[in-house]
């Protein structure tokens, strides 16, 4: 049967909840509440609390506590602009080593000593940063389970000894559809279990690769992460995988229901097209292309079919990078940056004599890779 959740609707009233917070329950995802009524967390979700009779809008995510009382108590985690490392937490202070660790990989690296809410005894915590929110969060190691193997690779007892220990393992995984990469595990708070630490990932280039293309291809991975990095915050891998490595399904992406078939080619690593997506700027619609990017781990969308173009797979075309530049992120482009309504594909050039008209045609200036749509 159905397994039950922890917290049922005899033990807390969601309606009551959402009009004194101003959380629309009712429009939240399934994953989202059955996290919620398991004691764990939502994703992202949009709170609107009343101030001195204003409404405002933030983003949280939200789970539930006992108090001292036993009584449920919603908690929101609200977003931070940064961690805060350089105060105390729980009394202990993070050093230099400590604040590397946590701001590079998410995770402390090492365990800490806290003591036992009910028994005052002290006992062993990892702790993280939570990505989505910048909290700090820590869960006792007792509470954490290392399964015996990740997709078809075994995890060996000095594996775990070390993984339990807080420290990053540098290890090769098979998934099980046969593909290879050494990740770096390590257990993760929320994951409340062991993950890919984001950004770590290296795929392997089939069996048969010698060194010398090891060494480009890692570069070539480096150089891609230094692209993709900067400003753009990573997606937690371990939330588009299936425990035993095997692709997450997807319900929606960009907030349109997957029909079954989109859903089954999804989950076998096939390209499925998504169309009338709008663009972020609320002008026009475009098709979009969505497929696991095993080098990532996690869904990547794209302008164009990938597995046409698999020579340049991962490369926009020119024209494509200009619409995606002017009509989704609200960037301007040299040769049609003074005309007023959104490009059609393939546009980089003002189309008719009134865009002519509306453009003080300049040089055009080359615009930089369109980044991958996150969800």
């Amino acid at each position: 049967g159905v397994k039950q959740n922890l917290i049922s609707g005899n033990d807390v009233n969601l309606q009551e909840l959402g009009a004194k917070y101003g959380i629309d329950f009712n429009s939240m995802n399934e994953k989202d509440m059955k996290a919620l009524l398991n004691y764990g967390k939502t994703g992202l979700v949009i709170v609107k609390p009343t101030f001195g009779g204003e409404q405002i809008e933030i983003q949280a995510r939200l789970s539930f506590r006992k108090d001292d009382n036993d009584q449920l108590q919603l908690v929101p985690h609200f977003v931070r602009n940064e961690p805060k490392l350089d105060v105390a937490y729980k009394g202990y202070t993070f050093t230099p080593e400590d604040k590397k660790n946590l701001l590079q990989n998410g995770n402390l690296g090492k365990v800490v000593d806290f003591p036992d809410k009910n028994t005052g005894e002290l006992r062993p915590h990892f702790i993280s940063i939570d990505r989505l929110t910048n909290e700090i969060v820590d869960i006792p190691t007792n509470k954490v389970r290392i399964p015996d193997t990740i997709g078809k690779t075994p995890i060996t007892k000095d594996d775990k000894r070390v993984l339990y220990s807080g420290i990053p393992l540098r290890k090769e995984i098979e998934l099980a559809n046969g593909r290879k990469f050494t990740p770096l595990l390590q257990v993760n708070v929320e994951q409340r279990g062991v993950e890919f630490v984001p950004g770590s990932t290296r795929q392997a280039q089939g069996q048969k690769q010698n060194g010398d293309k090891k060494q480009t291809a890692d570069k070539q991975e480096q150089k891609a992460e230094g692209d993709a990095g900067g400003q753009k915050k990573q997606q937690d891998p371990n939330h588009w995988l299936n425990e035993d490595g095997t692709i997450r399904r997807l319900n929606t992406y960009f907030k349109k229901e997957l029909t079954e078939q989109q859903k089954d080619d999804y989950v076998a690593g096939k390209t499925i097209e998504i169309k009338e997506v709008p663009n972020k700027n609320g002008s026009g619609t475009y098709t979009a292309y969505v497929k696991f990017d095993f080098d990532k781990m996690q869904p990547r969308s794209y302008r164009n079919n990938p597995d046409l173009k698999q020579a340049k797979e991962q490369i926009p075309t020119n024209e494509n990078k200009v619409q995606v530049a002017v009509n989704e992120q609200g960037k301007t482009h040299e040769a049609t940056k003074h005309t007023k309504e959104p490009l059609s594909p393939g546009q980089s050039a003002p189309k008719n004599e009134k865009q002519q008209k509306e453009q003080n045609a300049e040089e055009q200036k080359p615009k930089r890779k369109a980044r991958s749509v996150k969800m």
